[in-house]
């Protein structure tokens, strides 16, 4: 009954799953590179970071917010997204900081404990890397960490092997890679 239902308490990947599925229908593309990252994998990511309090926290090309909409609320968090309409009300309502532009454009002024991201791929994942790029070399704090989804292929491969080993990547070692 209604009183048992107001005892139900799901865990955050429990929420993640419901909040994919009553959101999955009105989500359309905003770009011609729009591949929405589904809420579930969005928490896992930012578990992911290791997100401590206080941390200054940037979701890049947000989308309709999946990865930042599972940011603790005790961090400074910031979500840039070139569409007005991208990520949810409900997230600038928890005190995030939404940006309507382009990543690229970002000043590099700003740095941040932890990017988690799901970058425009582009052709061969060349806008992938060089959104991964940029947040590496320009936007992340000394000690800070990235998680990012990068497309697997030929081209895409050494786009990513590329980056690795540029300037970009100087100080930047890694932690772990998924493959799926």
């Amino acid at each position: 009954g209604k009183a048992a239902e107001k005892d139900v308490r799901l865990s955050d990947f429990e929420k993640s799953i419901v909040y994919y599925f009553k959101k999955a229908k009105g989500r359309k593309a905003k770009g011609d590179d729009y591949f929405a990252t589904p809420e579930p994998l969005g928490l896992v990511m930012t578990k992911l970071a290791d997100i401590k309090p206080n941390d200054k926290v940037l979701e890049p090309s947000a989308g309709h917010g999946a990865i930042s909409r599972w940011f603790p609320i005790n961090t400074s968090r910031t979500i840039i997204e070139p569409y007005s309409q991208g990520a949810d009300a409900e997230l600038t309502g928890q005190g995030a900081r939404f940006i309507v532009g382009k990543f690229e454009e970002h000043n590099i002024i700003n740095k941040y404990d932890a990017i988690v991201m799901n970058p425009p791929f582009g052709t061969g994942g060349a806008e992938a890397a060089r959104h991964l790029g940029k947040a590496m070399k320009g936007h992340l704090r000394n000690g800070g960490r990235i998680v990012a989804i990068f497309p697997i292929g030929p081209k895409a491969d050494t786009a990513y092997e590329k980056l690795m080993a540029s300037e970009s990547a100087k100080d930047i070692y890694t932690v772990a890679e998924y493959i799926m």
